[in-house]
């Protein structure tokens, strides 16, 4: 039994990952020990409870498809690194799901907001196809009808500008993914960083079932990750 390979694997993948641009990461991961463990557990890997830069590699490792082995190696590493460097800062967006929306996003529903054809806030919302869209548009319309700005009165409202959508209109608050996360992605996923991690890096966020959210989501685990390093 010998894990060399699926470790070189695991490192190659994270080198050409965003992370891997940041050399902290990859001194992280070259710090980390990896153990061998005998003793069949159930685990394929697990981050060592007495050493948070020892990983322990278990036997049903073997039996995993590649991709899988390196998904728990990812796995672990992200745990470990959640574990020792993740601040409150990381802890609450991670928990919380929190991510800033898109500029084309509040782009596109200040265009519709101006344009006649769209009679209704709900009328804009359902113009968007992707979910994402769909949510930021919903953020925005909802704080106008919470400030008592009916429709009629919206056409030539500048969101960026107007007080209660000023901060989210101009990248500056964010929303939380978690309604969506576990509606239309794997709960374990949604729990662990480490999990969350491993399927941005060698899944490409595949088992999150709507693209936009997709997108988000692993720009989500990738801004986490990037609170939870050493200084």
């Amino acid at each position: 039994m010998d894990f060399k390979e699926t470790i070189e694997a695991a490192a190659a993948t994270l080198k050409h990952s965003q992370l891997g641009r940041l050399s902290t990461f990859i001194r992280a991961w070259n710090d980390i020990e990896w153990n061998q463990v005998q003793q069949t557990t159930g685990q394929d890997a697990a981050v060592n409870e007495r050493n948070l830069k020892a990983i322990n590699l278990f036997p049903s490792l073997a039996q995993m498809p590649p991709a899988a082995q390196q998904a728990a190696l990812i796995r672990e590493y992200g745990i470990s690194l959640y574990r020792r460097f993740g601040g409150s800062q990381a802890k609450k967006r991670w928990e919380l799901k929190l991510t800033l929306p898109d500029a084309a996003q509040v782009d596109e529903v200040q265009a519709k907001l101006k344009d006649e054809q769209y009679q209704t806030y709900r009328a804009i919302m359902e113009s968007f196809k992707a979910l994402m869209d769909r949510y930021v548009s919903l953020n925005l319309t909802n704080a106008l009808k919470a400030n008592g700005i009916k429709r009629q009165d919206a056409f030539n409202l500048n969101l960026r500008q107007w007080g209660s959508t000023l901060e989210y209109a101009n990248i500056r608050k964010m929303h939380s993914l978690r309604p969506y996360v576990t509606a239309y992605g794997p709960r374990d996923v949604a729990e662990c960083p480490g999990k969350g991690l491993a399927e941005k890096l060698v899944y490409q966020m595949g088992h999150i079932s709507e693209s936009s959210l997709a997108e988000a989501y692993g720009r989500l685990v990738i801004e986490v990750f990037m609170l939870c390093r050493e200084d």
